[in-house]
């Protein structure tokens, strides 16, 4: 029989040892994510240099400047 201590351990040791196996896939999720953002930065600057204008999806926008 076990005891609720005893089963207590057995879920910490379980979750421990799941979030070690997958701190790489989080790290990799959060990488990605800081590239996408810093990519689309880019991407709307770009546009509004050029064109004066970005879309995103099926909204545009118009670029001011505001000091």
């Amino acid at each position: 029989m076990t005891t609720a201590k005893q089963e207590w351990d057995r879920l910490v040791a379980f979750l421990r040892k799941t979030w070690a196996a997958s701190m790489g896939v989080v790290l990799a999720l959060i990488a990605g994510l800081l590239l996408g953002i810093v990519y689309k930065q880019n991407d709307i600057m770009e546009d509004c240099k050029y064109a004066g204008s970005f879309r995103v999806h099926s909204q545009a926008y118009n670029c001011q400047r505001k000091i």
